[in-house]
């Protein structure tokens, strides 16, 4: 039995009902409980990332309880985690009481799922009136989640806003979240720091922080939260992804290796993270354990496509974005064999502007000029005029990573006029650009002009340019003396 952080499944109590239920399975015995424990014990096994043993219990469920509630609402679920509604529909159908809550809530889910979100609201509405008034606060949270698990957090904010208690701490958690959605990360962090000021051992809490801190580039806060998170709750892999991540973000790809081994031992279905720690060990010299990891994840692609079964479930448009992302990790590895295989699997009229960047920058890794200037111009002419400034940025980041200094030069220095909004990223790399030119008057502007519109990104840009320890409001008297002859 592991340790979760949870109240309830770390009580003694349940503890002693697992164990009576994992005896039992063991000694291959006949299981007979009521639903609400084989609930509890299907959903301990699904929050510490023991899928198959909470299906398990979920099959032993029904078995017993034909038609009842909460089995067929977890089956649903994950066919719905599958993108599978037909299926969802079906576990529906099967249930018997179709006035219970948590049926309602499956069918307005389903609805959303579909894309029909306004008839899912119409639906919770009739389901809202016809609840009592002591249990009105309890639906307008419960709404607000299922919507909000969609990222709809116009449609949450709006039952969230029915409560009546707004200082209940299921309240606090759903607006933190819906802050936390909408990238409002400083207030998503001020409400998770009052709920952990109340209850300090909720690892959940501590996990969403370090999210909400990673988001905002706060990476020495986002580890210490994830650590906090980790010291209650050892077994949770997503923890070790995340310090995986601030680790990769931090370019200490040693130990952002170490963590992302944490979770590929744990599980190997989130592709996202298999890539992250494939590249990890490309950059600390592990090739042939990078190797290993790419393979895994090329073979699950080629099943998925070829059977239409594999431990991912991925669309069309998602898996021209891992194969692109496996050509750049074997691009890494200057692999251009494995690079070109890889691509073609992402050969589509369907590619997005910003994979067909993404290609570009990889055909500039290998020299092939036109071929990457074809792509960019393509992806240009085919992306929305409003997201153009954000494209363009990227293009001129893969040439001044592919050193083309002054052809991003270039497309920096036009997108200021172009753009009324450039990207606040336009100044820093603007910045290190005349810095490669040797535009020593230039430079010190666009560092200026860096320093006080994005300072955390001039910091994560430029700092290897100045003495450890230097504040970034520093930079440009730093430089400014240097340049003339003060230091």
């Amino acid at each position: 039995m592991k340790h979760t952080g949870d109240s309830y499944f770390d009580d003694p109590s349940f503890r002693r009902m697992l164990e009576n239920y994992e005896d039992e399975m063991a000694q291959n015995r006949p299981i007979f409980m009521d639903i609400d424990e084989l609930a509890d014990i299907a959903d301990y096994y699904n929050l510490i990332g023991e899928y198959e043993k909470a299906m398990q219990a979920t099959e032993i469920s029904i078995q017993l309880h034909p038609g009842a509630v909460y089995p067929l609402v977890f089956k649903a679920h994950e066919a719905l985690n599958r993108n599978d509604v037909a299926q969802a529909r079906h576990f529906a159908a099967a249930i018997i009481d179709k006035e219970d809550i948590e049926y309602k809530y499956l069918v307005a889910e389903i609805l959303i799922a579909e894309g029909d979100t306004l008839q899912a609201d119409i639906y919770l509405e009739n389901t809202y009136r016809a609840t009592a008034a002591e249990d009105n606060d309890n639906v307008c949270i419960d709404c607000a989640n299922l919507f909000l698990d969609y990222s709809h957090t116009d449609l949450s904010s709006k039952w969230l806003q029915r409560c009546h208690d707004h200082h209940s701490v299921s309240y606090k958690e759903t607006s933190g979240k819906i802050l936390y959605v909408q990238k409002n990360y400083k207030k998503s962090i001020e409400i998770f720091r009052e709920l952990i000021d109340v209850n300090p051992y909720d690892a959940r809490y501590w996990k969403i922080l370090a999210e909400a801190h990673f988001y905002n580039y706060e990476m020495d806060e986002a580890i210490q939260c994830i650590d906090y998170a980790i010291a209650i709750n050892p077994n949770d892999k997503d923890c070790y992804g995340l310090r995986g991540d601030c680790h990769n973000y931090l370019e200490d790809y040693t130990e952002a290796a170490k963590y992302y081994k944490r979770y590929y031992e744990a599980d190997q279905s989130n592709i996202d993270l298999n890539l992250s720690y494939a590249i990890a060990l490309i950059h600390t010299k592990q090739c042939n354990e990078a190797l290993d990891v790419l393979k895994h994840i090329e073979e699950a692609l080629d099943s998925s496509q070829n059977q239409g079964q594999s431990v991912y479930t991925v669309s069309e448009e998602r898996t021209i974005q891992l194969y692109i992302d496996l050509a750049l990790a074997y691009t890494e590895m200057g692999d251009e064999g494995m690079v070109l295989r890889c691509l073609k699997h992402a050969t589509s009229n369907r590619c997005t502007p910003q994979q067909l960047v993404a290609q570009g920058h990889i055909m500039l890794c290998f020299n092939h000029i036109d071929k990457a200037k074809e792509l960019f111009v393509k992806a240009m002419y085919q992306e929305k005029e409003n997201e153009k400034p954000l494209l363009s940025m990227h293009i001129a980041v893969s040439l001044f990573d592919n050193g083309y200094i002054e052809q991003c030069y270039k497309i920096l220095k036009k997108s200021l006029s172009l753009y009324k909004e450039p990207i606040i990223d336009t100044w820093p790399y603007l910045a290190l650009c005349c810095i490669e030119l040797h535009r020593n008057e230039e430079f010190l502007y666009f560092l200026k002009e860096a320093v006080e519109k994005a300072p955390l990104q001039t910091q994560q840009l430029l700092k290897d340019l100045f003495p450890a320890g230097t504040e970034v409001d520093e930079y440009y008297d730093y430089m400014y003396n240097k340049i003339n002859n003060k230091l």
